[in-house]
């Protein structure tokens, strides 16, 4: 029997809400190097580096990843799984970005698989145990979002939406900006969340360009620091 509305608009609110433990928090995607080197300051300079983020790392990359990867695993096709985790563990050039994602999609799928024992995320737990695949956190969300009733549109809102909870929690933290100022940030990018969701949807693997040299840059330059409150 399929799950109730009420049941699958209630994970997703667990997939967003800040005790789901995946360590995410711990992340600011580059932000902190941004502002270590001053570059973003002010909300208005968060604002241009949040929109960057999206429409680039994300809309180019973890999440486009994060849809064909639900596409894939609602389809039972894990060879397409174990190379979608391939091609995002060579795209990311940053260590600590490539063992961030890792680190965060290996606790999302083992709670997951926990929370919700299903044929498709104990496959994906498995994968992960055996080293089938090394479980990065877009492959792994948009995998494990297929398999509870979660629709792709909504999984991919969620995704970005997760990713951009993060920063502005991040922004505070590094005194960027003020919790006011946070809720303010996160309701003026919704509009443009939903746009970067609803392209997404409508583009393929050859559409992948996730590359951003300046973010790569300063994510290498980050693991080097002396002084961080995130692990990227």
């Amino acid at each position: 029997m399929s799950d109730s509305h009420d049941l699958k608009t209630y994970r997703l609110f667990q997939l967003t809400d800040s005790l789901f433990p995946t360590g995410a928090f711990a992340c600011s995607y580059g932000l902190e190097a941004y502002a270590q080197e001053g570059v973003v300051h002010d909300a208005a300079t968060l604002s241009s580096f949040i929109a960057t983020s999206v429409r680039i790392a994300l809309g180019r990359g973890d999440g486009l990843f994060a849809s064909m990867s639900y596409v894939s695993s609602k389809n039972q096709a894990w060879n397409q799984i174990i190379a979608f985790d391939g091609m995002i563990n060579a795209m990311k050039i940053a260590k600590e970005a490539r063992e961030a994602s890792v680190k965060i999609g290996r606790r999302l799928t083992s709670t997951m698989a926990s929370v919700y024992p299903r044929h498709g995320t104990r496959k994906l737990s498995s994968m992960v145990k055996t080293r089938s695949i090394c479980g990065h956190h877009a492959v792994m969300f948009g995998g494990l979002c297929a398999h509870l009733d979660i629709s792709q549109k909504d999984c991919v809102q969620v995704f970005l939406y997760t990713w951009l909870s993060c920063v502005v929690s991040a922004a505070i933290r590094l005194r960027i900006i003020g919790p006011i100022e946070g809720q303010q940030q996160i309701a003026s990018q919704m509009p443009l969340l939903t746009e970067v969701s609803d392209t997404i949807l409508n583009r393929r693997a050859e559409d992948l360009a996730p590359s951003s040299p300046g973010l790569d840059i300063r994510m290498m330059t980050h693991e080097k620091s002396y002084s961080r409150l995130f692990i990227t």
